[in-house]
């Protein structure tokens, strides 16, 4: 692949990675920058924020399916910080009220 439009095709299409090796050889190490600019480029005015949200675009079902999982992840990650927040809450509150008995 040596264009990033052809890059995206792939991408939508379910690839997370595109090989560039063979354009690389040809056109240089400037390949990859060019590339990833266009690329985020194309990504943006496609309305998306990052490459990661595009990839698998074409096929609904599993890009939902693939979202639906990115959101229990951060749904769960959320709901562990805030046990770990409370934990330390609770760990503080009883610092403070053993420090107060052993000064009354």
């Amino acid at each position: 692949i040596s264009k990033a439009e052809h890059a995206l095709e792939k991408i939508k299409a379910g690839a997370s990675l595109v090989q560039v090796y063979t354009a690389l050889i040809y056109e240089g190490p400037g390949l990859v920058s060019r590339m990833r600019q266009e690329l985020a480029e194309l990504v943006q005015q496609q309305g998306f924020k990052s490459v990661e949200d595009v990839v698998g675009y074409d096929h609904p079902d599993l890009y939902w399916k693939r979202l639906q999982m990115q959101q229990a992840q951060l749904d769960n990650a959320t709901a562990v910080k805030e046990q770990d927040d409370q934990r330390l809450h609770e760990e503080e509150v009883f610092i403070v009220l053993d420090e107060e008995e052993k000064t009354v």
